[in-house]
């Protein structure tokens, strides 16, 4: 099992977005080696029917952190996986590329969880990462929305839109999103909800941590508000 933080952006997949969720959770990697895994699409050339007509398992290319070469790589390439090793603990954790449709991408950052934090009785965000690294990380990159947790997968815009659950009981919410609900019915929305974290950069993390989460009345205005603002979004 895998604890996963799916960054998700309503636009088309390009290097210059990719990068900027690498460099993101730069301060998690320090001076671990990288495991790129190059593909045979060109990256000007990157669509949902391309990425699905190519192997994405791609070549294996390890480096040590280096912004130019990592940049010219994903400039180059479609890049599907990148590996490396959190700083001081070394745990393993997977950048995973996935595209919905040519509109719509999400990026998968995924790390392996311990046979104790898989039982749990520990904290979602594990010790060795933080929740102040996590949420920099999150501010830095600022998603659309970002959702947290075991074996989590994120919903594009669409999906919700044709009825499936807004499902964020660990999440943030960007400051594109925040700004289509407003700050003020967001903080409404959010005003029972039992932890709340206002980013520097205007973004929202959020936890419903009760049981049942998705019934409370709170969490159903956040939910009406949000699909209300992604109408508007899609016009």
């Amino acid at each position: 099992m895998k604890l996963t933080v799916g960054l998700y952006f309503p636009e088309p997949y390009s290097p210059h977005l990719h990068l900027s969720v690498v460099r993101g959770v730069r301060e998690w990697i320090k001076d671990s080696a990288l495991t790129v895994w190059l593909t045979d699409l060109p990256a000007s050339e990157v669509t949902k029917s391309g990425v699905d007509n190519t192997d994405i398992r791609g070549h294996q290319f390890d480096l040590r952190w280096d912004d130019g070469e990592l940049q010219a790589l994903i400039e180059r390439h479609y890049v599907n996986y990148i590996d490396f090793r959190l700083a001081g603990s070394w745990r393993s954790v997977n950048l995973m590329t996935f595209l919905y449709d040519d509109r719509n991408v999400l990026f998968d950052i995924r790390l392996d969880l311990t046979d104790e934090e898989m039982t749990g009785q520990r904290p979602l965000i594990a010790k060795d990462i933080g929740e102040s690294r996590l949420l920099e990380a999150l501010d830095r990159v600022d998603p659309f929305w970002a959702v947290v947790g075991v074996e989590a997968f994120a919903p594009d815009v669409d999906e919700i839109l044709r009825g499936h659950p807004v499902d964020f009981g660990h999440a943030y919410f960007g400051t594109r999103l925040v700004r289509l609900v407003g700050s003020e019915p967001m903080a409404e929305a959010l005003g029972t909800c039992p932890k709340v974290v206002h980013l520097p950069g205007g973004g929202v993390y959020q936890e419903w941590n009760l049981p049942r989460w998705w019934e409370e009345p709170g969490y159903n205005l956040l939910e009406s508000r949000i699909k209300a603002s992604l109408r508007t979004l899609r016009g």
